[in-house]
């Protein structure tokens, strides 16, 4: 099932909110950061609900995000599973464990919980739920373009102005946790908010959002203690909150606020990234557009046309001279992963496992074919054969002429969400599973793996897609370190962890340069001279902490660093003196296009695409 908008739900809460109004006293549970797939996760959520089933006085439990470690599939069912067990209602929300490790694009959270966000009324109380994580992407949070129409259409349709909200989401909803915090906070200001309430922080403290109430509670697994939840106690004149741990019959944290009509004055919350727009006064903006949904699947070029697809499963092609859209297809589910074009022809997938042969002219399927695993990998074409990695650890070779599997690889104990990289006779890509593999791409057998010295999953190689120069890869990871090994048998000659970085890697194959953007506001340039990486400049460009893994981008002299927090920055490639800045908007970018008029084709992961030139 494919992320959509759910207006259903605003139909049936605006008949809803037309009822009586109630002012009985009630108890909810909340839960946050339940981590199933964790050590004991399961045996401690297990006994939360056997312990929220036992008192009658609950009424209906919240589950505000993390509820997995990893968000693979068997852990979201299992989680299910176990909520399940609930003889009252629940409602789910996604935390950043849940969509940064989906395997399947977060098609499995939707087929075990429907929808990412929540709208309801109990008694006189409208709550609502919003996810504010990024599939498939790190760093911190965000809400997307399509849950902010939602919320606001949803608040400006309300019946009774005065109606009192309590809100959750994952992230704390401030500058420091979600990057266009106030395009939420800002409608919910005008409204009778009565508390925020958010996890991820592991911990219990009151929390004020700009004015508006909030509450953050600790995780429910037992990682240092035992288990824990929330019992919310909502009356007429205050809303206290009871951390209790499971069996123990006093509560290791207590608070309280006061209930009160709580609207702004009616301008809502400014803007604060505003002034990041005053240089975009040195750019022609020759056209801009935007999808206005999340789109983590990067902008192609082929010809005069660009294709840019969304996670609602739209496939667009746009002609680059002037925005126009030349034609548009609707797939049935989410796309995450970047087509890939031949010949005036497009290789495109879907989360569900569907891939399809576009003709770019006039967007007309040529061939599609259902394979029985999830697809986030983007694919890459040699010939007449593509290859890609998939959800269900394995990797594929396939026919372009008629989509049949040519071979799989089938030894990877990970999901696969990288390129694959083409070298001679070799085909390489990362996986979930931390290992770098090199196969043989006409039969499919594996001719060397590489593994870093103290495996982790979390700091797997497994979103950077590689480079290979002069008989050797490059690549950078979570774990801070750059490495080369020789790309013939797989052997680590050079690693440092120096200049701490992430997954954002970039080249000059000319000049035999390696771009690597460090994890707080700072660029390197390396030679890659004699097996080793020399520093030649660096670049503090100021971008914050980064660990979004868009390659960097050399041409013609210059060096394009996209950003998670929305600038497309430039700079020479040999100095490494600053250039320009050019501010998309509140979101990570996406991989910007470069013409070859200097104008550039940005876009982000809200949908929006523009092309712009340097005055």
């Amino acid at each position: 099932m494919k992320l959509k908008i759910t207006f259903f739900c605003i139909i049936l809460l605006l008949l809803a909110t037309q009822s009586k109004s109630q002012d009985t006293n009630f108890k909810f549970a909340w839960i946050t950061d339940t981590h199933i797939g964790y050590a004991s996760a399961s045996k401690d959520l297990l006994s939360i609900i056997e312990e929220i089933n036992n008192n009658n006085e609950i009424s209906f439990v919240i589950l505000s995000g993390d509820i997995t470690e990893k968000g693979r599939s068997k852990e979201l069912i299992e989680a299910k599973n176990i909520l399940e067990k609930l003889k009252i209602k629940f409602f789910v929300i996604p935390g950043n464990h849940d969509y940064k490790w989906s395997e399947t694009g977060t098609l499995e959270f939707f087929n075990q919980f429907f929808d990412d966000k929540f709208a309801f009324k109990y008694n006189s109380i409208l709550f609502i739920g919003l996810n504010s994580a990024i599939p498939l992407r790190g760093g911190l949070g965000h809400f997307a373009s399509h849950d902010v129409i939602w919320l606001n259409t949803f608040l400006n349709s309300l019946k009774d102005e005065k109606i009192p909200i309590i809100f959750f989401t994952h992230f704390p909803v401030d500058k420091y946790n979600i990057d266009n915090y106030f395009s939420v906070l800002s409608p919910l200001s005008q409204k009778n908010v009565q508390f925020i309430g958010v996890g991820h922080g592991h911990e219990n403290k009151k929390l004020n959002f700009d004015g508006i109430k909030g509450i953050m509670i600790r995780e429910a697994f037992g990682k240092n203690s035992n288990p824990s939840y929330t019992i919310v106690d909502v009356n007429q004149d205050s809303i206290r909150f009871y951390v209790k741990n499971v069996n123990k019959n006093d509560f290791i944290w207590q608070a309280s606020l006061k209930r009160e009509y709580s609207p702004k004055d009616g301008k809502g919350i400014k803007n604060p990234n505003e002034w990041k727009y005053f240089d975009s006064k040195k750019f022609s903006v020759l056209w801009s557009d935007s999808l206005r949904y999340l789109t983590i699947s990067n902008p192609v070029l082929y010809e005069d046309k660009v294709l840019l697809c969304d996670m609602l499963g739209r496939i667009n092609c746009i002609k680059i001279d002037n925005g126009e859209k030349l034609w548009e297809y609707q797939l049935d589910n989410s796309i995450t992963s970047t087509p890939k074009i031949s010949k005036g022809k497009a290789l495109i997938s879907s989360v569900d496992g569907r891939v399809y042969l576009f003709n770019l002219n006039d967007g007309k399927i040529i061939w599609q074919n259902k394979f029985p695993f999830s697809i986030i990998s983007t694919p890459v074409i040699d010939g007449d054969t593509a290859y890609f990695g998939t959800g269900e650890y394995s990797f594929v070779s396939i026919g372009l002429n008629s989509g049949s599997e040519l071979w799989s690889f089938k030894k990877i104990k990970g999901h696969i969400e990288s390129s694959p990289v083409i070298y001679k006779n070799m085909i390489l890509f990362t996986a979930w599973d931390g290992y770098l593999y090199a196969i043989n791409k006409t039969t499919g057998e594996l001719i060397w793996k590489w593994l870093e010295k103290i495996p982790n999953f979390y700091y797997s190689p497994a979103a950077v897609t590689p480079i290979i120069m002069n008989d050797r890869v490059v690549l950078t990871a979570p774990n801070k370190y750059l490495t080369i090994i020789d790309v013939l048998n797989g052997n680590t000659l050079w690693r440092s962890n120096l200049h701490p970085s992430w997954e954002s890697i970039g080249c000059s194959y000319k000049d035999s340069r390696i771009f690597v953007k460090g994890i707080t506001d700072t660029l390197f340039c390396y030679s890659f001279k004699n097996d080793s990486l020399s520093l030649e400049w660096y670049n503090v460009l100021g971008y914050g902490f980064d660990i979004s893994p868009i390659p960097i981008q050399e041409k013609n002299g210059n060096v394009y660093v996209p950003s998670s927090n929305g600038f497309l920055y430039c700079v020479d490639s040999k100095t490494g003196n600053f250039k320009w800045q050019y501010f998309v908007g509140e979101a990570m970018l996406n991989n910007p296009i470069i013409l070859d008029d200097d104008s550039i084709i940005v876009s982000n992961i809200d949908g929006v695409i523009k092309r712009i030139k340097y005055k």
